[in-house]
């Protein structure tokens, strides 16, 4: 990807978070993971691994997106968000990120998402385009899902994927998750004013990701 379609990206990421910051319309196909028995856990790479991402290694996100997300990347940590790399024979190639609510209440997470007690919310994954389509989109969310229940003693975790993503639901398909629900979000200036299940699934991912559009790979 060039500069200047790099920079084009950004403004348009720009100008639709401040759409967004007045009213965000999201309907999503949840995925739900309570312990590993809920996804089938993928084979371990010799060439790929998850590396945290910390204060003296989140620069490295220029390995695979424009050096203006190092800024991004560096407000996340001070957030508390807990995020993820994954390198590829010595190169990042990705990286995924998560929200957790350690405390004894529930709380609102990115907007829309109501997260309770040891509940976790991933979000913002992304494979350099060039890596796309070989598994390792799989292999990063299998693993941090992995991660999150062993190393941060979450009950619950959340991946929310958008209806029309059909790469990405594919995806998570191929990690060995499958779609608990379908839910429908409403929120104006930063809170959350209406959410709603849609519909319920058993072993029906087809369904939803049975939809035009999409791009891959994010879990948002």
């Amino acid at each position: 990807m060039t500069e200047p379609r790099q920079e084009r990206d950004l403004l348009l990421d720009k100008v639709k978070k401040l759409i967004q910051h007045v009213v965000l319309i999201r309907r999503t196909c949840n995925f739900v993971v309570v312990d590993e028995r809920d996804f089938a856990p993928l084979e371990a790479r010799d060439d790929t691994r998850l590396v945290p991402i910390a204060v003296d290694n989140f620069q490295r996100v220029v390995e695979f997106r424009p050096a203006s997300r190092v800024r991004q990347y560096r407000k996340k940590l001070a957030n508390g968000e807990i995020g993820y790399f994954v390198e590829h024979n010595g190169k990042m190639i990705g990286s995924n990120w998560a929200t957790v609510n350690p405390g004894p209440s529930a709380k609102v997470a990115r907007t829309v998402m109501r997260l309770g007690p040891r509940e976790g919310l991933t979000h913002d994954g992304v494979i350099a385009p060039e890596f796309r389509g070989r598994g390792f989109g799989a292999f990063m969310i299998n693993r941090l899902v992995a991660i999150l229940l062993r190393q941060h003693d979450l009950n619950r975790i959340i991946i929310d994927v958008n209806v029309k993503n059909k790469a990405s639901l594919r995806m998570m398909e191929k990690a060995g998750f499958r779609v608990d629900h379908e839910a429908l979000y409403v929120a104006v200036f930063n809170r959350l004013l209406f959410h709603r299940v849609m519909k319920r699934y058993t072993h029906a991912i087809a369904e939803c990701r049975d939809r035009d559009g999409g791009e891959p790979v994010t879990s948002n």
